[in-house]
């Protein structure tokens, strides 16, 4: 576990927050477990060309996969770093197991809580994640990059955008997330910086689920910012698209639904003609053919090709 070029980006987009000048305080830091920082000397290069931070950059190196807190105090000027972890064999500075409850003496005590890859390796995840909230302080940022798809076998768990959307929410005391998608060449994230980076769109913006079919591994990176202190999942979780369902089934009970209104103009008439021609087409086909058509339009549909669900990410 470490961070990557793109974690290390959105490590330092995070230092500004929306349009404030200032850059966003991490004093106190807490990374889960001990994060290696996986930067090469042009990946350094890249990071002081894309951020202005004063300098900061000047004199820092580092070797490929050594531990993160000198770039941590030099590069994002935090004071102090703890890490936790369920075992002392990277001399965590703090030894507690996240699939328990975290004290409360170390609720609310930092500015930024990082984890660049242990969540998908602990099995109790509703408190591992609650972990993370109490012991982010209000006004903190959490930053994580864990597994999207095709690292079956890495961890207990791959992840969904979803999950992230609907947890980090205002339900849960946050600002809405930035969650980023990010195709990488090889199953080690670390092993190349030649990746694509794509912003998600929340699933509940478009109603609709937002899916992701690939060939390539893709790691997820969240940022969110706790805005409120709320008791993590006080509320229950639901996936948007059911909620939307149960919401909208209770609605139909009491009320017919309504007509959608018939295209007006010239070119409304022409795509009603056009998808009614299609659509007897389509029912006229052999049931096999007809599955692979729609077929092919979930994997269309399922890319990063749908600026609709992505588009590409600028830290």
């Amino acid at each position: 576990m470490g961070l990557t070029l793109d974690l290390a980006r959105m490590l330092l987009s995070s230092r500004h927050h929306g349009d404030t000048p200032s850059p966003t305080c991490f004093r106190r830091v807490l990374t889960i477990g001990r994060q290696q920082l996986y930067l090469r000397p042009n990946d350094l290069d890249r990071l002081e060309s894309e951020f202005d931070i004063g300098g900061a950059f000047n004199g820092f190196r580092t070797e490929w996969g050594e531990f993160c807190e000198p770039f941590l105090r030099q590069i994002l000027d935090c004071e102090s770093i703890d890490s936790i972890d369920h075992s002392d064999f990277e001399a965590a500075t703090i030894l507690h197991d996240l699939n328990q409850p975290v004290p409360a003496e170390l609720h609310e005590q930092y500015d930024l809580v990082l984890d660049g890859g242990t969540l998908e390796h602990i099995f109790h995840l509703p408190t591992a994640i609650s972990n993370y909230i109490n012991m982010l302080a209000v006004g903190g940022t959490l930053v994580l990059g864990t597994n999207a798809n095709n690292h079956c076998g890495h961890g207990f768990y791959q992840f969904s955008p979803e999950l992230f959307f609907r947890v980090f929410s205002e339900l849960n005391g946050f600002e809405k997330p930035t969650v980023v998608l990010v195709q990488h060449p090889f199953p080690g994230g670390e092993l190349s910086s030649h990746t694509r980076c794509m912003v998600v769109t929340d699933p509940d913006e478009l109603r609709q689920r937002v899916g992701l079919v690939n060939d390539q591994p893709t790691m997820i990176m969240v940022k969110a910012r706790r805005s409120k202190r709320v008791e993590p999942f006080s509320s229950p979780i639901f996936q948007s698209d059911y909620q939307r369902q149960w919401s909208s089934h209770e609605l139909h009970s009491t009320m017919q639904a309504a007509t959608p209104p018939a295209p007006q103009g010239f070119v409304g008439h022409c795509r009603r003609f056009v998808g009614n021609t299609s659509r007897s087409i389509q029912s006229r086909l052999p049931t096999s053919l007809k599955r692979q058509i729609n077929g092919r339009k979930q994997l269309k549909a399922y890319s990063f090709g749908n600026r609709k669900f992505y588009h590409r990410w600028i830290p």
